[in-house]
């Protein structure tokens, strides 16, 4: 069986990644593993996604063969610094797709630039998030809004959203207009609290329609 250790970001993406993906991936004989940002070497896990603190942790999985096949990232545009490879370039390019391209490929680069052995460079897939985890709910709204049992004017509110956006992707805009704050706010008018829909969010199948990345 393949295995892919995935580098998380922080708790909510390692639950995605272990509730979501891992069973989905088991079917096709791919396990996958996961880890917080910073786990090598015993540093604080999750969180301060630096270049340098995530290749720490590339760099071990990408020499540890026995461990795994394949390492890759689950973490986003908004929760890495802005010395991360290419960051400043693709911050610049309003379009999703043409960010993504540019950060993945600094990404990609920088990775590579740090191995000797370059054949093991092939074990590495770069990628990044050019959204938080809560942005793949905007996917269906209908479905966002049964499982928040929201009101009839949080779920006018909440397609008004949907509706300001080419995707899911492009509605991370602003540390403080992300979909967990937008998803938030709609729950506090409500007087509920977004911690527990959260548990409700990762217990519940979720909506693709809408993204492109």
């Amino acid at each position: 069986m393949i295995v892919i250790q995935i580098i998380c970001e922080g708790k909510s993406e390692e639950l995605f990644v272990n509730n979501k993906l891992k069973p989905h991936f088991k079917d096709m004989g791919i396990a996958l593993k996961t880890s917080l940002v910073g786990k090598v070497r015993s540093q604080k896990e999750g969180g301060n996604v630096s270049f340098e603190r995530i290749k720490r942790d590339i760099l071990n999985y990408i020499y540890s063969v026995k461990n795994c096949n394949f390492c890759t990232c689950l973490i986003d545009f908004y929760g890495i610094s802005n010395s991360f490879p290419g960051y400043l370039l693709a911050a610049q390019e309003r379009d999703t797709q043409k960010r993504f391209d540019i950060l993945v490929k600094a990404f990609e680069k920088a990775v590579q630039d740090e191995l000797e052995d370059q054949k093991l460079y092939r074990r590495f897939i770069p990628y990044v998030q050019m959204h938080e985890l809560e942005a793949l709910y905007f996917s269906d709204m209908q479905h966002l809004s049964e499982i928040l049992n929201l009101t009839q004017k949080a779920s006018i509110d909440l397609a008004a959203i949907e509706h300001k956006y080419r995707c899911p992707e492009d509605i991370n805009n602003d540390k403080q207009t992300a979909p967990s704050k937008r998803i938030s706010q709609l729950l506090s008018d409500q007087n509920k609290s977004f911690a527990k829909a959260k548990g409700q969010l990762f217990s519940h199948p979720m909506g693709h329609r809408s993204c492109t990345i």
